[in-house]
């Protein structure tokens, strides 16, 4: 799915957090009906997701309340329909992670299967503090084209602006793989310079915005596609007064960019945003046919 050109299986749809703050322990616990349908290891995921969305939301408390997103797929003709929450894009909390492991309880009621986790972890505040930078995603080279809502095989630029100078790194995580798009393919370095005050847009390539001295060649663009009706991704950028390292990625070749798994990319994230002084916004997208 992702191309040179990064063409971007996105999903997205509404939140941008910056923050630096203190760990704190958070508990909680979520109880659910297991569908036929669903695997027990899918049962335990998405149980697990909900329980800690709850203990975020009862620490830190939520920016508008909970939603989900509704995925049409088509699978050998037939449709199925799939919730992907992004609860926890919308609480004000970030899980770090788990001092102990789940607690699962599987049990009856009459004929129903249902699950009971408890979760214990340790989080932080997402609330704004400390550098409050201005990113967003846009449509052309304004700020006035912004948006989050996109069609298909359409392209997206990134703006950004400090109030201070420091490094940033950008990913794009469909909820399977983590994409870093920002340093470029073609740049073998961890994070970019960025100056403070100065308006960048990134992803065009274009003299204007050539701010690395490279060939226009190495500048990659974002074409966001899908091979659904609709779908959402998060995209992660970080921020920082001093170089911060990135997570070990893998390298398929120069039509795709740099990635590893989601679950090693939210170990990194788990670390590197326990140091001080490290500043990430999340921002939801979305990509409609």
């Amino acid at each position: 799915m992702m191309m040179r050109n990064l063409l971007i299986l996105l999903f997205l749809s509404l939140a941008t957090v910056t923050y630096s703050q203190k760990i704190r322990r958070v508990e909680g616990e979520f109880r659910m009906k297991v569908e036929s349908s669903m695997s027990m290891n899918d049962a335990k995921r998405m149980a697990v997701q909900q329980a800690q969305v709850e203990a975020l939301a009862a620490e830190f408390g939520t920016r508008v309340g909970m939603m989900n997103q509704t995925r049409m797929e088509s699978t050998n003709g037939s449709t199925n329909t799939s919730f992907s929450s992004i609860a926890n894009s919308l609480v004000k909390g970030l899980w770090l992670k788990d001092i102990n492991p789940p607690e699962f309880d599987f049990f009856f009621e009459g004929e129903e299967q249902w699950l009971n986790v408890k979760v214990a972890g340790r989080a932080r505040s997402l609330d704004k503090a400390g550098i409050s930078f201005d990113v967003k995603p846009v449509k052309c080279d304004n700020i006035n084209c912004e948006s989050q809502e996109f069609k298909n095989r359409e392209e997206m630029m990134l703006y950004f602006r400090s109030p201070e100078s420091g490094y940033l790194t950008v990913f794009i995580d469909d909820k399977t793989t983590a994409f870093q798009v920002l340093p470029y393919k073609s740049m073998d370095v961890s994070n970019v310079p960025i100056q403070a005050d100065k308006e960048y847009f990134f992803f065009k390539a274009d003299d204007r915005y050539n701010y690395f001295e490279q060939d226009l060649t190495g500048i990659d663009e974002l074409q966001l596609y899908t091979d659904y009706d609709y779908e959402v991704d998060l995209v992660y950028v970080f921020f920082s007064k001093e170089p911060f390292s990135k997570p070990i990625l893998d390298d398929y070749g120069p039509d795709y960019p740099k990635m590893t798994e989601s679950k090693k990319f939210n170990d990194w994230l788990a670390e590197i945003m326990s140091y001080e002084n490290m500043y990430m916004e999340i921002i939801d997208v979305s990509i409609a046919k």
